[in-house]
């Protein structure tokens, strides 16, 4: 009867120490709510960590657990130009007709929202348009609200799936544009670059991956530093609201120095965009994490198994000897 006893129990470890070691990390790390730390200008959650230092809409993400490097986001600049050449892209033999700089001198309000269920944090600006060629004039303004909202759960959000605490669902604002004519575009440029303490390398490449999602409708850009276990992961939705009614976007490109564009329509007042940027783990690191977890459970089993067997033997062995 102790026997048996000491079977049930060592199985019931075993069950135990499996239902430990495979349980999702999202199970474990979701208890932790996002929240905003006002001193630090930080983003913070059980998964990652966003740092906003200057008060502009420029990102700085690493997983929880790193401190010192990174991918930084930052929006640069918003670009009124003709496509003389019917490409759907920005390029030389386009004219630029004025710029909006994002992350300038122009002061950025930030207002934080939480509750149970999300954590946004808003930038909002006047910004400043310079405008290009002949009878360029003064500067003038545009209204700019960049939304970011973390959610405590996995979400579905229009056509994305948001992962909870690892994910930011962006929605982008451009209102009151100074248009100089009626037949331009603009294209939102966005860096992507690795960081390492406070240096950040734009002439060095960054191994990226653009390819469109078809069935929802999405253009996705996975970017990687080689000497980074993570990456990160920017979707572009092809959808957006202009003047109140539903459009889409004319086109997306990467460019060689880092930088992605996202070409919007002309519209006359108002323009809303919501693409995501989500921090992944590697195909590698995955790969490995599930080795461990497969091999620290066959050793459990092969443990178990073999004082099962000896004890077995041994009652076998005293059962022959006393006959």
């Amino acid at each position: 009867m102790i026997q048996v006893n000491r079977r049930v129990l060592l199985i019931m470890l075993i069950i135990i120490l499996i239902g430990i070691t495979i349980i999702p990390n999202s199970v474990i790390e979701t208890i932790s709510q996002p929240s905003w730390v006002n001193d630090k200008r930080e983003i913070h959650t059980s998964k990652i960590i966003i740092r906003i230092p200057r008060n502009q809409p420029e990102y700085y993400v690493s997983p929880r657990n790193v401190d010192s490097t990174g991918y930084l986001m930052k929006f640069m600049q918003i670009i009124e130009f003709e496509d003389k050449n019917r490409d759907n892209i920005l390029d030389q033999k386009d004219v630029v007709l004025g710029r909006g700089l994002l992350c300038d001198k122009s002061s950025w309000e930030i207002a934080v929202k939480q509750n149970e269920t999300l954590l946004q944090v808003n930038f909002s600006s006047w910004i400043r348009v310079i405008y290009h060629g002949p009878m360029m004039g003064p500067p003038k303004k545009a209204f700019i609200k960049i939304i970011s909202t973390i959610f405590t759960h996995d979400t579905s959000v229009g056509n994305y799936d948001i992962k909870g605490e690892s994910e930011v669902k962006l929605d982008i604002v451009i209102m009151d544009w100074p248009w100089r004519s009626k037949e331009s575009n603009l294209a939102l440029r966005i860096l992507f670059t690795p960081y390492k303490g406070e240096t950040i390398n734009n002439e060095r490449k960054v191994m990226h991956q653009h390819k469109k999602d078809y069935k929802r409708h999405m253009d996705l850009l996975t970017l990687r530093d080689p000497n980074l276990d993570y990456g990160v992961l920017f979707r572009v939705r092809q959808f957006i609201h202009a003047d109140g009614s539903n459009s889409s976007i004319i086109g997306t490109s990467w460019r060689d120095n880092n930088t992605f564009e996202i070409i919007y329509p002309h519209f006359n007042n108002l323009l809303i965009h919501d693409p995501s940027l989500r921090v992944i783990e590697l195909i590698r690191q995955r790969i490995g994490q599930i080795g461990l977890i497969a091999g620290s459970i066959t050793i459990l089993v092969s443990i178990s198994v073999s004082i099962i067997t000896l004890k077995g033997f041994r009652k076998k062995l005293l059962t022959e000897n006393k006959t």
